[in-house]
Parts: C-alpha cells; structure tokens; sequence
C-alpha cells in the first residue's frame, strides 16, 4: 500500500500524528479508533478498503497513541471532559487536510467514542455519503450522539454486539430515532468496538461492501 505520515494541526493548535493511503482521487475513509486505543486497530480493514479501491486517512486522537503531547494530553486517562468535545477539532483538522487534496466525498468509521463522532460529525458537517459506528454509547465521555442521530441526513450502519449491554442498547435507542437510510447488524457475541473486526472478520466485507454502495 502506499502510506504517507501525516501531522494534522487543529484549530486549538493541538498536533496530531496519522496516515493516509492515497488511492481513490474522489472518494476517501477517514477511520476514528476507540478510547485508549490508537489508528493501529484499524489495520485490516485500512487494507481491505484500500484493496477495494478507497482512499484511507487514520489519525490518533488527541492525547491518544502518537498524538500525545505535555499535560492535559500526555495520555488517554490525563484527558479533561472537555478535550473529548474538542475531538471534533481534530476531525475539522482531518477533512480540511483531505480537502486540500482535493476529496469532496467523504466516509467516516469509528468505534467507541469514535462511533459517537462518526454520528455527530457528519449530522453538523456537509460531505458526507455514509458512516459506520462499531459499538455507540449515548454517553461516552460525555459524547452525546441522540440529538444529531435525529437530525443527521447521512446513511448509517450501526454495527454492536449482545455481550456488549450498554452498547448494544445504545444502538438500538440511536438507531430508532434515526430518519436516514440506516442498518444495524446485531451480533450475539463479538465485544466491544473495533474487537468486534478481529472477532467477526467477516464484518470487514461487509463494512467495505456498504461503504462501496453508497
């Protein structure tokens, strides 16, 4: 594959780390991984969605694998509960950078609190064709995603599993009170967020189909 590093700046000069995978000159994914985890989660389902032809961007959250810095952001467990709203600074960051290369058609996959951001963000952000959230809370962290899973116009797929409680209830709540082309795949087992890829590999293709067809 190819992979270029990638250092984003965000508007409240916070400096994260990433790759992107250059391959479609339309259409690219950005990837957002879980809490205390980082843009390496991401690892099998980056090649499969490159294998198919998108373009990839993954960065590490704020505070998180390779975009930690001094004080409130030195790691995860250090982050204020206001640093978690500001993540939506750091995806401001990521599509301005694709932007700049030129992308108007963007996707967005998240798990955990990145699932939250990949329904609040493209309800409050123009661009987007299609989302993909692994495991949503409707709180985590302080992350709220009912209001804009309402709101939101962009195709949702909604992907937990049974033996993840909050989650999986979660999902049903927000995928209730979704008015857009939506599907939610409801698992018996599988865990939580992007443990549910290396679970059910099978979720890959499927992941990567829906994306494809939208």
């Amino acid at each position: 594959m190819n992979q270029e590093p990638v250092v984003l700046t965000t508007s409240d000069h916070v400096v994260l780390k990433g790759d992107f995978f250059p391959v479609n000159p339309k259409k690219v994914v950005i990837l957002v991984h879980p809490f205390n985890r980082d843009r390496s989660v991401f690892g099998a389902l980056t090649r499969a969605l490159v294998a198919n032809g998108f373009s990839v961007l993954s960065f590490d959250w704020r505070g998180h694998g390779e975009s930690r810095a001094q004080g409130f952001l030195a790691n995860p467990q250090s982050l204020l509960p206001n640093d978690f709203l500001n993540m939506e600074k750091d995806l401001d960051a990521a599509v301005a950078f694709l932007r700049e290369k030129g992308f108007e058609a963007f996707f967005l996959v998240g798990g955990s609190i990145g699932a939250n951001w990949a329904i609040m963000y493209p309800a409050r952000h123009p661009g987007f064709f299609g989302s993909v959230a692994l495991s949503p809370g409707l709180d985590f962290k302080g992350l709220k995603p009912k209001a804009d899973a309402a709101k939101t116009r962009v195709p949702l797929l909604v992907i937990s599993s049974a033996d993840d409680p909050y989650s999986f209830s979660s999902s049903k709540e927000l995928v209730g009170v979704v008015t857009s082309e939506k599907e939610f795949v409801r698992l018996k087992t599988g865990g939580h967020a992007t443990a549910l890829l290396d679970g059910q590999p099978e979720l890959i293709p499927k992941i990567v189909e829906w994306i494809f067809n939208r």
